[in-house]
């Protein structure tokens, strides 16, 4: 029976020759016809953005399109049809981003607000002041970090998405026969 280090040592074999002959800037993509209905676009583009997920964003994807009917239509009617539902997922992925910056921007004032009425209550001198501004203080310190979450974090993972799909829209597509 062989050790672990040995098979990880044939596993690490493995991947180094995968590395050797996968070409990392393509994606193959198999259709069944060059005119698919919306739900099959859906399909490829959840398909495409899956393949380009782990591709570096600094550089250009080219997609390999293999039909298996080519009679039905020519790439660039599919690619046409592609590109249209790309769209709509830039333009909801662009509202994620605006709607994200409002609430962080609406968070961080809350928690603004909240600070400088805790800072004022620091001030007073009445039996629960302390208490209130401990509440206060902490209430203010959520609104704060999560605006920081929406802003900094969830954009980002939002952007991230809206690159991804950019991507694929400006795409090279070729046909293979």
């Amino acid at each position: 029976m062989r050790s672990i280090k040995e098979k990880i040592e044939e596993l690490d074999e493995r991947v180094k020759a995968y590395s050797e002959e996968v070409e990392d800037d393509t994606v193959h993509l198999k259709v069944s016809n060059f005119l698919p209905n919306e739900q099959e676009i859906r399909e490829i583009i959840d398909n495409l953005e899956d393949g380009t997920r782990y591709l570096p964003l600094h550089r250009g994807v080219a997609v390999v399109v293999e039909c298996e009917d080519a009679e039905t239509g020519d790439l660039d009617a599919f690619l046409e049809s592609v590109k249209k539902e790309l769209i709509p997922r830039l333009y909801y992925l662009d509202r994620d981003m605006k709607r994200l910056t409002r609430i962080g921007l609406i968070m961080l004032a809350i928690g603004a607000v909240i600070m400088g009425v805790s800072t004022f209550l620091a001030t007073m001198s009445f039996t629960a002041s302390y208490l209130i501004d401990q509440i206060l203080v902490i209430t203010s310190w959520v609104f704060i970090w999560t605006s920081v979450e929406k802003i900094f974090f969830e954009r980002r993972d939002v952007m991230y998405h809206k690159r991804l799909i950019q991507r694929l829209y400006f795409a090279s597509y070729c046909n293979v026969a």
